[in-house]
C-alpha cells in the first residue's frame, strides 16, 4: 500500500507544478519512474513488465516518427518538435507512463487523455480568450493516471495491466 501512495503523491505533485509553472522537477520524474517500476514488478512478473514497456516505447517512437515526418511534409524541412510542438517533459512522462500499462491500454489511454486534455484546454482557451495558453500534457496525463492508480488500489478495476479487459471492451462496442 506504501507504494501506491508514493506513486499517487509524485502523480499529485507533477499534476500541480506543470499546471502552475510548466515545469516538473526531474527529480519528480526519477521518483516516480521508480515508484512505478516497483509497482509494476509487484504486480506482473519482470519479463512481462520488460515486454510491455519495451512495445509501448516502441509505440512512443512510432508517434514521434509520424509527427516528425508529418511536419517534415508539412514544412519540407526537419523540424524540431520536441522544442516547439511537444516539451522534453511531456516526452518524459510517455516514457514513464509506458511501464504503467499494458500495450493497448497504453495506446487507449494516449488516444483518449489526449482528446480529453484537448477538449479541456480546448474550452479554457475559448472562455478565457487567452491564445497564447499551453496545454500541461504531462501534467493533465499525470492526475489522470493518478486516477488509474486510486481505482486499482480501491479494488474498483485494473485495466491498466489487461489488455484482454480493454479488447473485450472494445469489440463489444463494435460488434
Amino acid at each position: 500500500m506504501v507504494i501506491p501512495v508514493i506513486t499517487m503523491s509524485f502523480l499529485a505533485g507533477m499534476f500541480y507544478t506543470d499546471l502552475k509553472s510548466r515545469l516538473i522537477p526531474i527529480w519528480m520524474y526519477l521518483g516516480l519512474i521508480i515508484a512505478m517500476i516497483v509497482r509494476a514488478a509487484s504486480l506482473y512478473d519482470t519479463s512481462l513488465l520488460a515486454i510491455n514497456t519495451g512495445v509501448n516505447i516502441l509505440s512512443i517512437m512510432f508517434l514521434l516518427g509520424g509527427v516528425h515526418l508529418y511536419y517534415w511534409m508539412k514544412n519540407r524541412r526537419l523540424i524540431k518538435i520536441l522544442d516547439q510542438y511537444f516539451g522534453a517533459g511531456d516526452l518524459l512522462f510517455l516514457l514513464i507512463s509506458a511501464i504503467y500499462f499494458s500495450p493497448l491500454m497504453f495506446i487507449v489511454f494516449q488516444v483518449l487523455s489526449i482528446m480529453l486534455l484537448l477538449l479541456i484546454f480546448g474550452l479554457y482557451i475559448l472562455v478565457s480568450g487567452n491564445r497564447n495558453t499551453t496545454i500541461p500534457l504531462a501534467g493533465g496525463q499525470a492526475i489522470l493516471v493518478l486516477c488509474f492508480e486510486l481505482l486499482s488500489v480501491l479494488g474498483i478495476h485494473s485495466w491498466q495491466y489487461r489488455d484482454d479487459l480493454m479488447a473485450e471492451l472494445i469489440f463489444s462496442l463494435f460488434l
